[in-house]
């Protein structure tokens, strides 16, 4: 990896964003010296308030998705009291700290155990299939037609090479992640939908991934390995062809405003006229824009609002499903059963058994 090197004057670090001070003035002699990967910097470095004497060259990456977040010094790095490395403080995962599309190797698996937070939006040349082990996640896909899809507990996602995504950890979360390179296997392998999907994770499909984590980004997997990653990748398709639960985003300022209102909400009987009010908007406006940047009306958004944050809910220890179908206005818990059903494909009890810790 090339590196540019700079000499900034005191006070300062090179790249590094506006709100990430620098070291203090009296640390002369520390060669700051940046990595040119993609990206603005995210700041990894914090300088605590008092830095000791520090010899040796101090190197520092950026990250951007996939960019390497790791720090390296070299010869020797001195008495540094109070300064404070590493990636993992922010939960940043191991694709944040490792070039994943530069591996050699075809296919390879990645285990992260990642803090709540939400990480910039990004795409890879490699296919990903993505499995919570626990917590809940959601990911953000950017783009035309941008959508938000919920990943609870024992869920999966596909999200293929090219596809802009983002992210958001909203319980801290188990992840085990598949990274498949499309030059390296049939494409009839993958699934064809080039858009995000998420599915339930059958027993199967854990056990494959269980499995094929013996091949990590060092490790060339064998005839077997391609084999498992080629099973994983034809099953995905399967899989990723069920009827997906996600959440649009809105294009416009207005839209958006109503859209956070119904969140913060969720349980009450909103009316167009209402939400209108809220969105600073007629009614027949409010309307149409749903029709237009949503794809549907308020009730049919509404009730697929609902549901997803039931999904995250009923994940919770001890969640009664009688209590989340009153806290999100449903107006009996068959109702809300019923809807669950439809859009999930499974009842909320049996979802809240296998999601919740």
């Amino acid at each position: 990896m090339a590196r540019a090197c700079d000499a900034p004057g005191p006070g300062a670090v090179a790249g590094a964003p506006n709100s990430v001070a620098g070291p203090p003035a009296h640390t002369a002699g520390v060669e700051r010296c940046r990595s040119d990967v993609r990206g603005p910097c995210s700041g990894l470095l914090f300088w605590a308030p008092a830095l000791g004497s520090c010899s040796g060259l101090l190197l520092w990456a950026c990250v951007l998705g996939s960019c390497s977040g790791l720090v390296f010094w070299a010869p020797a790095l001195g008495l540094c009291s109070g300064l404070l490395l590493w990636a993992r403080a922010l939960g940043l995962s191991s694709e944040s700290m490792l070039d994943v599309d530069a591996v050699d190797a075809p296919a390879f698996v990645l285990e992260d155990a990642l803090a709540s937070g939400l990480g910039p939006t990004h795409v890879h040349a490699r296919h990903q299939l993505l499995y919570a082990a626990s917590g809940y996640l959601r990911l953000r896909e950017g783009g035309e037609g941008a959508r938000d899809h919920a990943l609870p507990p024992h869920r999966a996602a596909w999200i293929p090479a090219g596809c802009a995504h983002a992210v958001e950890v909203r319980r801290p979360s188990a992840l085990t992640t598949a990274y498949f390179d499309p030059a390296a296997f049939d494409p009839a392998a993958f699934p064809p939908a080039a858009a995000l999907a998420v599915f339930p994770m059958p027993p199967v499909g854990r056990e494959l991934l269980l499995y094929a984590r013996r091949w990590g980004p060092d490790h060339v997997p064998s005839p077997t390995g391609r084999s498992c990653f080629g099973a994983l990748a034809r099953l995905a398709g399967e899989w990723a062809a069920a009827p997906q639960l996600s959440l649009p985003r809105a294009r416009t300022l207005e839209l958006r405003r109503a859209l956070a209102a119904l969140e913060e909400e969720l349980a009450r009987p909103w009316t167009l006229d209402a939400l209108a009010r809220r969105a600073g908007l007629s009614a027949r406006t409010l309307s149409r824009r749903m029709k237009d940047e949503l794809g549907e009306g308020l009730r049919a958004y509404l009730g697929r609002l609902r549901v997803h944050a039931a999904l995250e809910r009923l994940a919770s220890p001890g969640a009664s499903v009688s209590a989340v179908a009153a806290d999100l206005g449903f107006a009996s818990p068959s109702a809300f059963a019923q809807a669950f059903r439809r859009h999930v494909g499974e009842t909320p009890s049996a979802y809240a058994r296998r999601a919740s810790p």
